[in-house]
């Protein structure tokens, strides 16, 4: 994992990045298609994993109240 990934990590995790670690991010973003690319793969799969340990709690959470 190079700096740029571990930046995103870190970001996807609600962790609050400095102005130059978001400006760093960015520009790597920026910087290709393939860079791109992967922070959407990223992003989308950090979002399906959220709602999966969502949908996860509610179902226990329904299952305990029966």
């Amino acid at each position: 994992m190079n700096d740029a990934t571990a930046l995103l990590h870190r970001y996807l995790n609600g962790e609050t990045l400095s102005e130059q670690e978001c400006a760093a991010l960015s520009e790597w973003v920026c910087a290709s298609p393939d860079h791109a690319r992967l922070a959407a793969e990223l992003t989308c799969l950090d979002q399906a994993i959220l709602a999966d340990q969502r949908h996860r709690a509610s179902a226990s959470l329904m299952d305990s109240q029966d």
